[in-house]
């Protein structure tokens, strides 16, 4: 379980960059798709960490998002995906 609390957001500077997110990338039943990511501070939470404790992560978003059928996901630095999955 990633236990590391999120990052809040504003200013421009080094630590805002030194984030890990999780991307969740859903569809619902109709074809509208979207991404749901959750920000990690890096001091907290490893790409490493991230992926071994990012799938109990997915299944909980699942089950509190039941009409979105998720896709893909993945572990990144935040900011450093900027296409759409």
């Amino acid at each position: 379980m990633l236990l590391a609390k999120p990052r809040p957001s504003g200013g421009t500077n080094q630590m805002e960059t030194d984030m890990i997110e999780l991307v969740i990338a859903a569809c619902l039943a109709t074809g509208e798709c979207k991404e749901s990511r959750l920000i990690y501070d890096a001091r907290d939470v490893s790409l490493m960490t991230c992926m071994i404790a990012g799938q109990p992560q997915v299944v909980r978003w699942q089950q509190e998002h039941p009409a979105w059928q998720i896709k893909r996901w993945h572990c990144g630095v935040a900011r450093q995906h900027g296409e759409i999955l």
